[in-house]
């Protein structure tokens, strides 16, 4: 393993829209918190690898695109920056281009 890469076993990204949608939509999400405890005017995000999570989220994210199939999410390109706990100096960010 070289320097700024690791070995995750388990990753899961999750985002949430804001209430004022009534989906999540392409275009830029900031200041968002954590997922299922953010505040409703804002978006959701939570990065958890290999059973680790934050208590407190900030960050943004960026759809791409998105495709539905009903309400079911079939295909999204996301990019996403997350810092844990207050602290801005480092943190969780990628790219997540999924298809089912």
């Amino acid at each position: 393993m070289g320097a700024g890469s690791a070995t995750l076993a388990n990753l899961s990204i999750n985002i949430d829209r804001m209430y004022s949608i009534p989906r999540l939509q392409p275009g830029y999400y900031p200041e968002v918190q954590r997922v299922f405890l953010h505040n409703p005017s804002v978006a959701g995000l939570e990065v958890i690898a290999n059973s680790r999570f934050c208590e407190l989220v900030s960050g943004w994210f960026v759809i791409h695109s998105i495709t539905y199939t009903g309400d079911k999410v079939t295909a999204i390109d996301v990019t996403f920056q997350q810092f844990c706990n207050g602290n801005t100096t480092t943190s969780a960010r990628g790219r997540v281009r999924w298809s089912q």
